[in-house]
């Protein structure tokens, strides 16, 4: 049995959860293209507590602001009604890891760090080699493709945690292990996320591929991009970022890619900005 379908036999005792009425409600408001303003505030009103969080992420570093604002429709005016997509998907993620903030050892800073980051950093680095895809779609990748994390911290808890750890002090791959001790993955799990949220493909495709960095992420250059973008987060959390050959950077999205110095510069400098940030 392959490690995919220990991952779908697992998706019905794993506590993988139901994207909230009110964010499908908004994506499929904003997909529609002709959305108004009092009817984002209509939908809004039905969650009152995810309102909050979403404006909690509009007003975070993320975004950078000039003024706070104090509604949602508010920053919508300022960033466009696409971004409501992203604050709403930043305010899901945010509150699925306040609820893992009781497991020993978890670090739900640090995750939440990683997935913000990410995002921007997706946005960031040239997207000239994607092939058109869009901003939104692409920040959305560099969102989610750590997704299957919270379900495997949400399952498997304090477990979890010294597995991560172990892989952290040993340098060993963190899929290979996970599949080894858990029978399944971050990636596989993600991929059942994505899926269950009906996410674009392309979230899909990322969240399951972006370690397969002989692979896929060798030879799709969205999966790369987001590969590159685990590649800086891993670099900023040991100290590595600076190191001038970058041998962090690994061989297959960095040879796809192949940004030059001038691309990546920027995008390094930007990131350690955000990773010292408060989120």
């Amino acid at each position: 049995m392959n490690s995919r379908t220990i991952a779908a036999k697992l998706g019905s005792k794993l506590n993988i959860p139901s994207l909230p009425e009110v964010v499908q409600r908004l994506n499929t408001m904003i997909d529609r293209g002709d959305a108004r303003m009092s009817e984002v505030g209509s939908v809004l009103a039905l969650d009152p507590p995810f309102a909050a969080k979403a404006l909690r992420v509009a007003n975070s570093a993320y975004y950078a602001l000039q003024v706070p604002v104090s509604s949602i429709e508010h920053a919508a005016s300022i960033l466009g009604m696409r971004s409501l997509k992203s604050m709403a998907m930043q305010a899901l993620v945010l509150d699925l890891f306040r609820n893992l903030e009781a497991i020993p050892g978890f670090q739900p800073r640090r995750v939440w760090n990683r997935a913000v980051v990410a995002s921007r950093l997706a946005v960031d680095l040239p997207r000239n080699r994607l092939g058109g895809i869009s901003s939104e779609e692409v920040q959305l990748c560099g969102l989610l493709h750590d997704i299957g994390e919270f379900v495997m911290f949400d399952h498997f808890g304090e477990t979890y945690v010294r597995l991560r750890e172990q892989v952290e002090a040993t340098g060993d791959d963190l899929v290979t292990v996970e599949r080894d001790e858990l029978g399944t993955s971050h990636t596989e799990v993600g991929r059942l996320v994505a899926m269950r949220w009906s996410l674009p493909k392309s979230v899909v495709r990322v969240a399951e591929h972006h370690h397969d960095l002989d692979g896929v992420a060798a030879k799709d250059p969205l999966v790369a991009h987001v590969a590159y973008c685990d590649a800086i987060l891993d670099a900023l959390s040991c100290g590595r970022i600076t190191d001038p050959d970058r041998s962090w950077l690994p061989d297959g999205p960095r040879k796809l890619l192949d940004y030059r110095p001038s691309e990546l510069d920027p995008v390094l400098r930007r990131a350690r900005e955000l990773w010292a940030a408060p989120h």
